[in-house]
């Protein structure tokens, strides 16, 4: 069951690159303070489309409760996420 008022929340999500799907209906929670692991293909994409920096072909990203397309960068900010791309 997805909660929505979890950390994150991905419900339904596609996302992709240069019209080529990479994640499809990807549904995916992570609770506050809880440590996951992700393992195969896709990995990048899953973490660029949470923090925005991807375009979504479809479904929905939620972050303490707010929609991402609703998040001020101050709320983003005091989110508390980060993402540190390997170099």
């Amino acid at each position: 069951m997805i909660d929505d008022f979890a950390a994150i929340v991905m419900k339904n999500y596609s996302a992709g690159y240069r019209g080529k799907p990479i994640l499809q209906g990807v549904n995916f929670q992570a609770e506050l303070g809880q440590v996951i692991a992700v393992l195969g293909a896709g990995k990048t994409t899953l973490f660029r489309s949470i923090m925005q920096l991807l375009p979504k072909h479809a479904g929905q990203v939620q972050i303490l409760g707010r929609t991402m397309e609703r998040m001020s960068d101050q709320r983003w900010a005091r989110s508390q996420i980060g993402y540190v791309p390997l170099t």
